[in-house]
């Protein structure tokens, strides 16, 4: 966790949301069936989500518009990956 906890630490103007439970990592990968890398789950241990310098980052927050499951669902009805188009 040190390399990304240490580098979003040193960002200006940090603000950073509620640290994800475990729990709450396995909640949202569950409900867009696949594994969250490994850097990614110490961000979310480490800060949920956060906001620098005017830019969000999404991760696991009450707010629909930063949550990882949310911003996905709404980027796949956009923009289908390819698993999940109909077979032309």
């Amino acid at each position: 966790m040190a390399d990304i906890y240490n580098v979003i630490k040193g960002l200006p103007q940090l603000l950073e949301l509620q640290p994800a439970s475990e729990e709450m990592i396995s909640d949202s990968e569950r409900r867009l069936s696949l594994s969250f890398a490994a850097e990614y789950k110490d961000y979310l241990r480490g800060f949920g989500a956060i906001l620098a310098q005017g830019v969000e980052l999404t991760g696991i927050a009450s707010s629909k518009h930063r949550h990882v499951v949310s911003v996905t669902k709404r980027e796949w009805k956009l923009n289908p990956p390819m698993s999940l188009r109909p077979f032309m």
